[in-house]
């Protein structure tokens, strides 16, 4: 049996779906959107006092000093084996976050921004102020 459901807007906190179709005829499995999605993302100012710019899953940030900032999750994650992405720059220097994997966990991610030109030495943390960061995975 099937059925078909026309909404404009939506709002509720549970829905079970098994295939969505658009309005061109094309149709998904709910798992597969669901899937290919990201969990989390944030673009935040890390100078000064960190604020979000817009973020989605993302329940606060936390300054642990200089270039070290935590993304703390609204719903935390599956596992700590998410897949993270990221940069940051700023109108003086252009960097990339360095993400460890030992600093994931299953209700946050912290990130250090490093000097794009100092990977040869190690690169040196700093604060940058356009931070993008996303993450991939299964929430909990």
């Amino acid at each position: 049996m099937s059925s078909t459901l026309t909404v404009t807007n939506l709002t509720t906190t549970n829905v079970t779906a098994t295939n969505l179709t658009d309005g061109a005829g094309t149709t998904s499995t709910f798992a597969n959107v669901a899937s290919g999605t990201a969990k989390a993302w944030v673009n935040f100012n890390g100078t000064g006092t960190i604020a979000a710019r817009d973020s989605f899953n993302v329940a606060s940030l936390t300054d642990n000093g200089t270039g070290n900032h935590n993304m703390n999750f609204t719903n935390n994650m599956g596992n700590s084996d998410y897949s993270t992405g990221g940069s940051s720059a700023d109108s003086a220097r252009y960097s990339i976050n360095h993400m460890p994997s030992s600093n994931r966990s299953t209700t946050s991610l912290k990130t250090q921004p490093l000097y794009a030109a100092s990977f040869a030495g190690g690169g040196t943390v700093h604060d940058a102020s356009d931070n993008c960061l996303q993450v991939f995975g299964d929430l909990a």
